[in-house]
């Protein structure tokens, strides 16, 4: 069979071009809108020539009726893509190289070579959805339909004659029809991967606090947002001086330049998310609160309050006001018991007042919660999410350790992360705790006090 004996003599290159760092991107989502728009127009610049092709190789077949099924796929997939379109045409080196060297074939019109040079797309791009829908898919993925299309059992009859026509073939040139075949998947291959360098990664801005010793604040977030796969940034709040040992001083940064670093960075880069920890006054909550309603661009909201020495880290005043502004408009909250005891004034001491206590916050405003249970005295460390109305349960082993210096921070910041790479908020939840657990279990002795998780274990 002809097709598999090309496809097999060149199965390193076939797989790099079916299981290519695309599809995964277009699943989790972490190929920015922009950069999919970028894809569907130069795609359809594409198969403009490509369409072309498919009409020329039926004229040139003495069986032509025969490519109805390939002409109706290239022409549904136009029409998918003209729906989509939102940006002019201007193809792009790798899209032009492409159609040049397909327009020679057409050119040259060589019914074997057309043959050959549209199949690796036909046919590539129907394995490249099987192998997409192997993997998990949130059901809000903003890319399904796209994903959806190259599954149709249209799509799959026009893979099924193309095989067919080639494994006809006779009396050909194999070594010319491998060189054709291997050219058109490098050239897909350098089609797929213009998209992913004109993707960035998906970028999560942390505002906060500054933790001098590293272990938590704006530090620590910057460590575990680099580490979940995301690009950080971040708006200084409050300057505090501190080591594993406690806090010993703190400083409100001027809120005109809380304003001027996020105006700053916002004009200038495509924040996917935003994580919200300390505030430490009533005109800093304010402040953050009126920047991220301009903005709208999602966060997670972490109501730091107090250290785990103690020491408070948000005035009395500021409470009622970060309840009644950016608990109102995080997508998910992200207290401990302590914090959401105070916020929502109910006492918490087992699972069933812990969830007494999400339905309080929701009432209160909160849209979701992810309230955690490291206070408990539980034999297991258990998180709750309340999510949609309705409780996901997170249990972990608890065990001994005085290094959990900045666990709060790096749990909300990946959880950033995570939702900025695409995850469903019980999937990104589950992800940061397993985060935060294993820096935890692979924590180092810092300092003479607490010291910090391990952001880095993976390493």
């Amino acid at each position: 069979m002809l097709f598999e004996k090309l496809k097999d003599k060149n199965i390193d290159r076939w797989l790099a071009y079916t299981n290519h760092i695309f599809a995964n991107k277009l699943v989790n989502q972490t190929l920015s809108q922009k950069s999919f728009d970028f894809y569907i127009t130069q795609d359809y610049h594409y198969l403009l020539t490509y369409f072309e092709a498919i009409s020329k190789l039926a004229l040139f077949s003495k069986t032509h009726h025969c490519f109805d099924e390939m002409v109706a796929s290239t022409k549904g997939e136009l029409d998918h893509h003209q729906h989509a379109l939102n940006q002019p045409l201007n193809p792009s080196l790798a899209t032009t190289n492409y159609t040049d060297y397909l327009n020679k074939i057409i050119e040259s019109e060589n019914y074997e070579d057309l043959l050959i040079s549209i199949a690796p797309c036909l046919i590539g791009y129907y394995e490249l959805g099987k192998y997409i829908s192997n993997l998990e898919v949130c059901e809000d993925n903003r890319y399904a339909k796209w994903i959806e299309l190259y599954q149709t059992d249209d799509y799959k009859e026009a893979t099924k004659i193309c095989i067919a026509f080639i494994n006809e073939l006779k009396d050909y040139d194999f070594e010319k029809l491998n060189k054709i075949f291997i050219d058109t998947i490098e050239l897909e291959i350098a089609f797929f991967d213009q998209v992913i360098e004109h993707n960035p990664l998906p970028i999560v801005l942390t505002i906060a606090g500054s933790d001098s010793s590293g272990g938590a604040g704006i530090q620590a977030d910057l460590k575990s947002i680099s580490a979940n796969g995301a690009y950080a940034a971040s708006v200084i709040t409050t300057i505090t001086a501190q080591n594993t040992t406690g806090v010993t001083d703190v400083f409100d940064l001027p809120v005109t330049l809380i304003q001027s670093q996020f105006n700053t960075v916002a004009d200038d880069l495509d924040i996917s998310y935003i994580k919200i920890g300390m505030l430490n006054s009533t005109q800093i909550i304010k402040t953050v609160d009126k920047l991220t309603k301009e903005r709208q661009i999602p966060y997670v909201l972490d109501p730091v309050m107090v250290t785990k020495g103690g020491f408070k880290l948000m005035k009395d005043d500021a409470i009622d006001v970060l309840r009644e502004t950016l608990m109102q408009g995080a997508f998910v909250i992200t207290p401990n018991i302590l914090e959401a005891q105070i916020l929502s004034g109910l006492h918490v001491e087992h699972i069933e007042s812990m969830k007494a206590c999400c339905i309080k916050l929701h009432e209160l405003g909160a849209k979701n919660i992810l309230l955690k249970g490291g206070h408990l005295n539980t034999t297991k460390m258990i998180d709750i999410l309340y999510f949609n109305e309705q409780f996901y349960y997170f249990e972990t082993n608890k065990f001994t350790t005085r290094h959990t210096h900045g666990t709060g921070c790096s749990l909300s910041s990946a959880l950033a992360s995570f939702l900025a790479l695409g995850l469903s908020l019980d999937k990104a939840s589950e992800h940061a705790i397993s985060y935060v657990q294993n820096g935890m279990l692979n924590n180092f002795k810092v300092g003479n006090g607490r010291g910090p998780v391990n952001h880095f274990y993976m390493l």
